[in-house]
């Protein structure tokens, strides 16, 4: 049977020089939690309602970039939260499905990154449906490291 300390050694997140073990990198640990529970997205880190998206584009402060906008505001809930918007002009079903698809994933991977109690709206702009997948989660990176900046003031 696999221990907890070789999956870690084998995703690269963890390095054992000599007696302790070191994170390679942030790690979200929660006792009790297990190597899935760090990775996880739960419905409590959704946004789901209606009345919520209308708060936030009500109230919201706005990040811009060319593929996305991204509106942001301090959460009613525990930890960030995450809600994605994609309109019938970008294009059919499986293409707003594969940008929804890969936003909730660069968000799953890299939430650890944002600090605070914040609740984000993403909003995908028209043209997304033609970029790569690596084009997109360039184009988050950019949201989550300005989100970050902002909440963080600096």
């Amino acid at each position: 049977m696999i221990g907890l300390e070789q999956i870690f050694i084998l995703h690269g997140l963890w390095k054992n020089p000599g007696e302790a073990w070191v994170p390679l990198g942030p790690i979200i640990w929660v006792q009790g939690a297990t190597y899935l529970d760090v990775y996880t997205f739960t419905k409590k880190e959704r946004i789901l309602k209606r009345p919520e998206f209308i708060r936030l584009s009500k109230y919201g402060k706005k990040i811009v970039n060319r593929s996305f906008l991204a509106l942001y505001l301090p959460g009613r809930g525990e930890s960030l939260r995450l809600g994605v918007t994609v309109t019938k002009k970008i294009g059919h079903a499986p293409a707003r499905n594969r940008i929804k698809r890969l936003t909730r994933e660069y968000f799953r991977l890299n939430r650890h990154k944002v600090t605070g109690n914040c609740d984000v709206n993403i909003i995908v702009k028209k043209g997304v449906a033609q970029l790569s997948s690596s084009e997109i989660f360039s184009s988050l990176q950019y949201i989550f490291d300005e989100l970050h900046r902002r909440l963080n003031n600096y």
